[in-house]
């Protein structure tokens, strides 16, 4: 398939991802939500009530979890169309999204206990390229089919005790906010590694996606470790390389991180660690809006475009997680 073939069939569909994104009303309109049934209720007449009808969610991380079927139809679009030397990071995108997210459907939806979080971090990390699950995640299944492809593939082996609305109350404490650092940091490093193979002008543009990803990952960790007492030093040695070394390079000179990653250095100058976390996002947002719109054929476009629907998932679990806490009577 010729350059002008890709170009013509794959520019419309990053096009088509960003058209087809929630309107800042209607974001607007289901902020507005009063409980939980409330925002199912809103979200109906929005795109994604098609897929809240079929799963019938009962609970936030359900119904993230039914939000992600257009990442999903986009990823598999994509990878139908993309050259070949591009799926190995393609494919290791989606292997990242899915690893983050059948972790954090496990964490609020069946057990808060730590221990168990570690041993599933470990038995999904020991699942050869996720091959079963990803098979399972591609396809229409349900949630029951995910739980049942983690059982064969050996994740049963721990008591399963099913919790209420609690653990999406929890705040992040201790060793599990080490735990959630080493897995987005395996995530972002196991995307770096794939670019490697990747021709130098597509490298080039990977590269700047994920430095902003970078940055913010960076920062984010910076916040965790502030608020738990921790040494940046020791934290360092938990992730793997580059993300380590850019950990201690940040903690001591953030300038020269930022120019290395290519971020502009005014994001740089943050009053702490968390308004640094919050400027990221939103120059994240930027980015990956003005990447798939200027550099549509680009696989650093194409990954733009299912990184803004990773982030309108992220938005409604958001809204759903404070519109939950609002219902039984707390304040975010």
């Amino acid at each position: 398939m010729d350059l002008v073939t890709i170009y013509s069939v794959c520019a419309p569909r990053v096009a088509g991802v960003r058209s087809r994104l929630l309107t800042v009303g209607e974001i607007t309109f289901l902020e507005a939500s009063t409980s939980f049934r409330d925002l199912l209720r809103r979200l109906q007449s929005t795109r994604y009530g098609e897929y809240i009808r079929r799963e019938e969610p009962s609970n936030c991380s359900e119904l993230a979890f039914a939000l992600r079927t257009p990442l999903v139809m986009a990823y598999k679009g994509f990878r139908g169309i993309v050259p070949g030397y591009a799926l190995p990071v393609l494919d290791g995108y989606m292997e990242s999204y899915i690893a983050r997210n059948v972790r954090l459907y496990f964490k609020y939806t069946y057990t808060g206990d730590e221990s168990a979080l570690r041993h599933i971090d470990a038995r999904i990390e020991a699942v050869q390229g996720y091959t079963e699950l990803l098979g399972v995640y591609l396809s229409r299944g349900s949630r029951r089919d995910l739980v049942e492809a983690l059982h064969r593939a050996g994740l049963n082996d721990y008591p399963v005790c099913l919790k209420a609305l609690e653990p999406l109350l929890e705040k992040r404490r201790g060793p599990l906010v080490l735990v959630d650092i080493v897995v987005e940091a395996l995530s972002l490093s196991r995307l770096l590694d794939r670019a490697s193979g990747l021709p130098a002008d597509e490298r080039t543009r990977l590269e700047n996606l994920l430095g902003v990803e970078a940055v913010k990952f960076i920062s984010l960790t910076m916040a965790r470790a502030t608020r738990l007492g921790l040494d940046m030093g020791y934290v360092s040695t938990l992730v793997p390389e580059p993300i380590g070394a850019m950990l201690l390079l940040y903690s001591e000179k953030p300038l020269t991180l930022c120019r290395r990653l290519q971020v502009p250095p005014t994001i740089c100058k943050p009053e702490s660690p968390g308004e640094l976390a919050s400027k990221l996002y939103n120059y994240t947002w930027r980015i990956a809006w003005r990447t798939s719109l200027w550099n549509q054929f680009s696989l650093a476009g194409i990954l733009a475009a299912l990184k803004l629907l990773e982030l309108e998932v992220q938005k409604i679990y958001s809204i759903c997680v404070k519109t939950v806490a609002r219902e039984y009577g707390y304040n975010f």
